[in-house]
């Protein structure tokens, strides 16, 4: 099953905040994708992950995750 996200938190920040995404069949995520960057996520169930966000140049990022080979859709963050 692939990933699924309903939502992030915070959807405007800054690095070095930690991030919450709530979704389903996220219990396999290794990778939180910020538009071609991506992070190592800190804390993973099958319902939310959490991670750091990594420094970024201003601007709009769509964020994903990557679990068992499959990405999930996207949402943006600025």
């Amino acid at each position: 099953m692939a990933p699924v996200i309903t939502s992030i938190s915070p959807t405007q920040s800054h690095h070095a905040v930690p991030m919450t995404i709530t979704g389903t069949g996220l219990s396999f995520v290794i990778r939180v994708n910020f538009g071609a960057g991506s992070v190592t996520p800190t804390s993973v169930t099958s319902t939310s992950v959490t991670c750091m966000i990594p420094e970024l140049p201003a601007g709009q990022y769509y964020v994903s995750v990557t679990a068992g080979g499959q990405t999930s859709n996207s949402l943006p963050f600025f």
